[in-house]
């Protein structure tokens, strides 16, 4: 257990069936927050809205230590999405009114046929048999606790979605949805139609999951198509080639870039994007794509169908097109439709932009990589369009390979050259992952601290780890709980206790740590008991672990969820705890709580530490702010 002070003790109750140990120092609400809980007999919750099927004739009551009695009202279940977006039901869950903070049963967990597990400093949770996949992993805070954020749509209750308190969201174990995401978040059906024709190299046999993934449903969730009708298809490359302009995008791009071109061609369905910073760049881009696919196909461009945007119908783009040739066709007004098959990849070509970005947590202005990568993807995706080929083998005659794909976003360590660091430098050097490169056999990186862009082949992954918003530092895990910086097993009481004033004898609290339920690894609920005997507090303590012995008999949780400031340092400008300490040290003059003597010779001085707590009222309101100097307890 954290040490901390003021941990509630549970109070013998004869002729209750029902008891709540409860070491709350938590003041505020959290709703999104629930605790992992090995010592919490029943899943708990204090808000009403979030259950559904209540049953209203579950009536009982719990005692929260020392002289609070609280009551099980009903009891319901929650509904949840998981990360993968697999539907999950949270069964048997108690209302208690004015519980606050939400509490997980991992023995009830462990009733229903869940595996969890305490490694290191990570909860794992398995599903259920045959499955077992995992479905949550909880890092520990540095506070022992093990936080699991659940958000709740109160507009419709039986949508719920879960997720651990790390910033980013696992990669999951199944490798269906790890080429799922190295596709950028492709269909299933084109994966399995890659997978079952053997269209690509190195990718193996992908089934669907019963399930949905979050960052497809964010990225690209859209509405009913219209009804199509038959067009003219191409019969040859650059028979007929399709083009149009996105633009001007919210963000400006890290190149300054606002928008991005593509060419389509009609045949093939392979794509080619240019990203430009004002409009009037169209017709150099489209000059500098048809010089490039005409040298490689040994084809001419005849037909360029657009929309009616100034950018295709200026005198220098129209009069370039009668000099080679090239026929124009262009949509009729407010007409997208006729050029549905550029706003269509358009519209792809976003969405799985999009849709990997949110994956990463990328700020906009990398939308740019996005695209880019997004573009070498569908051109490795299959399409109706054409029949057993990728676009990109249509258009070269090479079949392609996809064993070298990358989550886009993924945490990387390229390779550093000898010519480029000394002996003892480090031969690796941590960046982002953000596409592939054109023009040599590798991928291309970018270091966030030096705002550097290079290619390397020399890259080693680590596909499951994201970089958080500010592209700054590895996200690992956001604690929603305050942290203790002192590791030191002490306990700690107030100095009234620990240094007596002449004349009055008082012996130390010492903390049984035998008592305590929890492990090494990770418990995140204990208790203490005092060496006090009954007598000398006037009232009669039980043991932990008679607790535990009473079986289906009590209905008990512990949990401990720190709100309040732990270090003076952090709160020595904000004038509520100046004011605290003030008072404090004002009482422990007026009361002559010690004495100042000098330092014996061969004696050792007790260091001291603020301890903070806010006060609240029976209806939770903050009624004041106490600070407590106390002594620090020594093996």
């Amino acid at each position: 257990m954290s040490n901390r002070p003021n941990v509630n003790i549970t109070r013998e109750n004869i002729n209750q069936d029902n008891v709540l140990l409860a070491c709350n120092m938590a003041e505020t609400n959290s709703e999104d927050i629930w605790f992992l809980d090995s010592g919490c007999s029943n899943h708990m919750i204090g808000n009403i809205a979030l259950l559904s099927a209540l049953d209203q004739n579950v009536k009982s009551q719990v005692t929260l230590g020392p002289d609070s009695k609280i009551s099980v009202m009903e009891k319901g279940e929650i509904k949840i999405f998981t990360n993968k977006g697999e539907k999950k039901t949270i069964a048997d869950v108690y209302y208690v009114p004015g519980m606050r903070r939400n509490l997980l049963s991992i023995g009830q967990l462990v009733q229903k046929g869940y595996n969890v597990f305490f490694e290191n400093d990570v909860c794992t949770i398995m599903d259920r048999a045959p499955s077992k996949r995992c479905i949550s992993e909880v890092k520990m805070t540095r506070s022992r606790m093990f936080p699991l954020r659940i958000r709740a749509d109160l507009k419709n209750k039986d949508v719920i979605a879960a997720v651990t308190q790390e910033a980013f969201q696992s990669v999951p174990k199944d490798e269906n949805w790890l080429w799922h995401l190295r596709f950028g978040h492709l269909n299933f059906g084109g994966l399995k139609l890659l997978s079952r024709k053997g269209i690509v190299r190195g990718l193996p046999l992908i089934e669907k999951p019963n399930s949905l993934c979050e960052g497809f449903i964010l990225g690209k969730q859209h509405r009913e198509s219209f009804p199509s009708w038959k067009s003219i298809r191409a019969k040859a490359p650059l028979e007929i080639v399709h083009s149009d302009l996105c633009g001007p995008m919210q963000t400006p791009s890290l190149a300054d870039s606002q928008y991005f071109l593509t060419f389509i061609d009609d045949f093939t369905r392979r794509t080619w994007v240019y990203f430009l910073k004002n409009k009037s760049e169209v017709f150099e881009k489209f000059r500098n794509f048809k010089a490039l696919v005409e040298n490689q196909s040994g084809l001419h461009i005849k037909v360029l169908r657009t929309d009616r945007g100034g950018e295709y119908i200026s005198k220098e783009f129209l009069r370039f097109c009668r000099e080679n040739g090239i026929h124009k066709q262009f949509t009729t007004r407010y007409t997208a439709q006729q050029n549905g098959v550029a706003e269509r990849k358009k519209m792809t070509i976003i969405d799985m932009a999009r849709s990997m970005l949110k994956e990463k947590h990328f700020p906009n202005d990398y939308w740019d990589e996005a695209v880019h990568c997004a573009v070498y993807i569908l051109n490795r995706c299959p399409t109706k369009a054409v029949m057993n080929k990728v676009p990109e083998e249509a258009w070269s005659g090479r079949k392609q390979g996809v064993t070298h794909m990358k989550v886009f976003g993924c945490v990387a360590y390229a390779h550093i050259p000898d010519q480029l660091r000394r002996k003892l430098d480090s031969k690796g050097e941590k960046c982002i992952f953000i596409g592939y490169s054109e023009e040599s056999k590798a991928y291309r990186l970018y270091i966030p601290s030096t705002k550097k862009f290079f290619v390397s082949r020399d890259v080693q992954f680590i596909e499951e780890e994201a970089w958080d918003g500010s592209i700054e530092k590895t996200v690992n895990v956001k604690n929603c709980l305050s942290h203790d910086e002192d590791d030191e097993e002490m306990a700690e009481i107030h100095p009234q206790t620990a240094a007596p004033t002449q004349g009055h004898q008082g012996t130390p609290l010492r903390i049984n740590e035998s008592a305590s339920p929890s492990t090494s690894q990770g418990g995140n609920s204990s208790a203490s008991s005092s060496t006090c005997t009954p007598n000398e507090r006037g009232t009669k303590f039980r043991n932990l672990s008679d607790i535990y012995d009473e079986g289906m008999k009590s209905l008990f949780a512990l949990y401990c969820h720190v709100d309040d400031p732990i270090h003076f340092e952090d709160e020595i400008k904000d004038r509520k705890w100046i004011e605290a300490m003030d008072e404090e040290i004002n009482a422990i003059e007026r009361n002559k709580t010690w004495d100042l003597v000098e330092l014996r010779k061969g004696k050792e001085v007790i260091g001291v530490k603020w301890v903070y707590k806010t006060k609240s009222n029976a209806e939770g309101k903050i009624e004041r702010h106490k600070a407590r100097l106390v002594v620090k307890g020594y093996k």
